[in-house]
């Protein structure tokens, strides 16, 4: 299952070995942020200045997520959970999503403190943790990860250990927005909103993320669907709808009165509705209605989605406001050593 949101996130390197840090870091992939310590101390001090601030301003907001009680008299065994699916894309507007550390990567052999040490004390945070051992260290990191203290290890002196290192760190981030952003998705699955974890739909959300350079995604609701950005902000709308919902929609066409020729669009599935400015539904008022349509594409799988991609036009997504990857990067040169 994919998770609700995605977007970059950083990633620490920490060795003693500052020049070996800065070569490899040569090689990384371009679109990562990381940041380089040459002390375990500094990197873990780094860390929980890092969860402090983030406990204080968190991605998913009490707007968005609030713990509630069924009476006026707290019971802790009658807790609910309201999550307001309507707002998961307000996290566009933080500047801290893209310094939220997904990843560490760590040497074993360190003298204030070794990478295990270091890993030890993070194992209560969802930051991922991959190991760097020598030839004669390989079997504590067989061991570490056996006992879940590391989640990958790499050996140093493997020839091929760049190309090793940049696909162990991708799955590595994906792996801690999938923990982040799993409350959301289970949400989502229980609503019956499941193209997130339908395996064609989540390789055609792949596919157009490379086919148009998005870098973030945000579950929209009303209707279903997905808010794409790339690095510079720039977003488009992808809105996704199943065979039931464009049932509904033949059905509310019909009560309203709707042309013959949006009826026909419809039952054709030559459309997915995009009514926006009637919320959601074709009504009466809906005059213009071939502004309000995409063209159809269809992705099948687990089962059939309709779905097609438009400009961002809904004024409660605030374009303007967008904190983007390009302010981030320039504004925080996180590939700078420590």
């Amino acid at each position: 299952m994919l998770p609700a949101l995605h977007y970059p996130t950083t990633v620490l390197l920490i060795d003693d070995d500052l020049a070996f840090l800065q070569n490899l870091s040569l090689h990384l992939d371009p679109s990562l942020c990381y940041k380089l310590f040459d002390s375990a101390r500094e990197a873990l001090s780094f860390i929980h200045a890092q969860q402090d601030v983030a406990r204080h301003t968190g991605l998913l907001d009490e707007a968005v997520l609030r713990v509630g009680y069924h009476d006026e008299q707290p019971d802790l065994s009658q807790r609910s959970i309201h999550l307001a699916l309507n707002k998961v894309h307000h996290t566009i507007y933080n500047p801290r999503r893209f310094s939220e550390i997904a990843a560490i990567v760590v040497d074993y052999a360190m003298p204030e403190m070794n990478g295990l040490e270091l890993c030890t004390k993070l194992t209560q945070s969802s930051i991922r943790r991959i190991l760097l051992t020598g030839e004669a260290d390989a079997m504590v990191g067989v061991e570490a990860f056996n006992v879940g203290l590391i989640h990958h290890f790499l050996k140093k002196q493997t020839t091929t250990i760049v190309p090793q290192l940049n696909l162990a760190i991708a799955q590595m981030r994906q792996q801690h927005l999938n923990s982040k952003g799993l409350l959301l998705s289970q949400v989502l699955n229980m609503a019956d909103i499941g193209f997130l974890s339908d395996s064609s739909f989540k390789a055609l959300i792949a596919q157009l993320m490379a086919q148009h350079y998005f870098i973030e995604y945000y579950f929209l609701a009303n209707p279903d669907g997905l808010l794409f950005l790339r690095a510079d902000g720039s977003a488009m709308r992808l809105v996704v709808e199943t065979g039931a919902g464009m049932q509904a929609h033949i059905e509310a066409a019909q009560a309203g009165g709707a042309p013959a020729a949006l009826l026909e669009a419809l039952q054709k599935k030559q459309v997915v509705p995009f009514f926006w400015r009637s919320g959601g539904m074709y009504t009466e008022a809906s005059f213009d209605w071939e502004a309000d349509v995409l063209p159809a594409q269809c992705s099948v799988g687990q089962q059939i989605y309709y779905w097609g991609l438009s400009p961002v036009v809904e004024p409660t997504i605030a374009l303007n406001k967008i904190y983007t990857f390009n302010d981030f990067t320039q504004r925080r040169p996180f590939t700078e050593a420590a």
